[in-house]
């Protein structure tokens, strides 16, 4: 199974929180880049779980939009660099709720491409 790391997730400004996902063992960055649809796949997907978190967490039903602008990587790891619209009330949450991203399953298998 890919392994999923979230763990620079940060404050940009009072509405936008960045992070990275690296994806171990998933040489696919040319199966992302200049896809926009497989990126949109991936951005929706993180918003979907970020939203979750928030609602199953703090009972919070919210609409963060989240969405990936750079894949890059290399022969073994594909790296989703991620912007996210979240209340500065909100981001201490957030923030915790993006790291958990990765421990869902519904993200790491958007990852794996189907070939």
């Amino acid at each position: 199974m890919k392994q999923c790391h979230n763990t620079s997730a940060k404050e940009v400004d009072d509405q936008t929180l960045q992070g990275v996902i690296i994806v171990e063992n998933c040489p696919c960055e040319a199966h992302f880049t200049n896809n926009a649809s497989r990126t949109a796949a991936v951005s929706s997907e993180v918003t979907t779980q970020l939203d979750l978190y928030m609602q199953q967490t703090h009972g919070s039903t919210v609409n963060y939009q989240c969405s990936v602008s750079v894949v890059s990587g290399n022969a073994t790891d594909t790296v989703f660099h991620y912007t996210c619209s979240v209340p500065k009330a909100d981001h201490a949450n957030a923030l915790l709720g993006l790291l958990q991203v990765c421990t869902n399953d519904q993200v790491i298998f958007s990852f794996i491409p189907s070939y």
